[in-house]
């Protein structure tokens, strides 16, 4: 009995501490252009992800492709690359442009193991000018500053923000301590 809640504790101290693949490009406030434009897709990882996926096209306004999966747009990405660039030269039902896409990654043999989702985005007519992607910035702190809430990040893997986590493990400790004794 006891090893099968440590196994428990072990794999939701797993879960609760890992970060998971976050995608953050493209996102709501950039578009991509249908076409042999390449389109930018950018991510963040830590080290205990997987270390390839492949990249699916969905749009959340049409139902699933006949495969059950999203448009393929690459496979066998490195998780380490941290960036990538991808053409959309084929539909998607039908559909080559219009809002309500988004991407994912997936397991590279299995496009249901789902790592991480993208925000929706629009995707735009061929011969529309790319979308500048302009790098987020990092407020500056100015002297006799300590707020460091530019430095906290949340763990969309789980869906539970960095600071709750620790209370989230905590109290699943005290719950499985409490059922032994």
């Amino acid at each position: 009995m006891r090893g099968y809640i440590f196994s428990f504790l072990l794999i939701a101290f797993a879960i609760f501490s890992a970060d998971g693949i976050n995608i953050s490009y493209p996102s709501s406030q950039y578009y991509w252009v249908y076409g042999s434009t390449p389109n930018l897709v950018m991510w963040t990882s830590s080290p205990s992800d997987p270390a390839v996926f492949n990249i699916y096209l969905r749009n959340n306004n049409l139902p699933p492709l006949a495969t059950g999966s999203g448009l393929a747009l690459a496979n066998n990405v490195a998780t380490s690359l941290g960036k990538t660039n991808v053409s959309v030269s084929d539909t998607y039902g039908g559909q080559s442009n219009g809002t309500g896409f988004f991407i994912y990654f997936s397991h590279p043999t299995n496009a249901s193991n789902i790592y991480a989702t993208s925000e929706l985005f629009q995707i735009m007519p061929n011969g529309t000018a790319p979308a500048v992607y302009t790098t987020p910035s990092t407020p500056t702190p100015t002297a006799g500053t300590t707020d460091s809430s530019a430095n906290k990040k949340s763990a969309a893997s789980v869906g539970i923000p960095l600071p709750y986590k620790g209370l989230a493990l905590f109290i699943l400790l005290a719950v499985t301590s409490f059922i032994l004794i």
